[in-house]
């Protein structure tokens, strides 16, 4: 049995968008596509979402630096690009609000090795590659840059040879 296809006019749409806006921030393209499911006039879609865009309730930007806050703390710049890219929010925008943040990758790439390998220590030369190379595919992983990582590890390894050295011996 086919299902009916609901149509909504301009001022349940209106509402639907707002209802959808009141339980998070959603970009252009993202609320275009839930509402072309209830209206089949994309003009009509697209009259709301300007509506809703000069009333300031929708916003790219808004909904661009809410995900860079909520994913920048774990991951890259990378990693982060593809995750908006994927949202289908607007490319010129992404690359204008990234464009400066760019420059923290390697101490990013620092705070992931501390958080994740506290007490580590490195017994022999052969662990000490394996370690290196599982370290640098976490990092590559969290969507930092290959140079960045090495930059990294070789830090954190330095780091740890000093705090090693300084620990008392029980």
């Amino acid at each position: 049995m086919p299902t009916k296809k609901i149509v909504y006019d301009e001022k349940k749409l209106y509402n639907y968008g707002i209802n959808r806006l009141s339980v998070r921030d959603y970009g252009w393209q993202e609320l275009f596509d839930k509402m072309s499911k209830w209206q089949e006039d994309i003009s009509i879609v697209n009259k709301v979402l300007d509506k809703l865009e000069s009333l300031g309730y929708l916003s790219e930007e808004r909904r661009i630096r809410n995900l860079i806050n909520l994913y920048l703390p774990k991951e890259g710049i990378n990693l982060l690009k593809l995750r908006l890219y994927q949202k289908k929010l607007n490319k010129e925008l992404i690359e204008n609000i990234l464009s400066d943040l760019d420059k923290n990758e390697e101490y990013k790439a620092f705070d992931l090795l501390v958080k994740k390998y506290k007490n580590f220590v490195f017994s022999d030369n052969e662990e000490k590659q394996k370690k290196k190379e599982k370290m640098l595919r976490f990092l590559v992983s969290k969507g930092l840059s290959y140079q960045d990582g090495i930059k990294a590890i070789n830090e954190f390894i330095l780091t740890s040879r000093k705090t090693l050295a300084f620990r008392p011996v029980i």
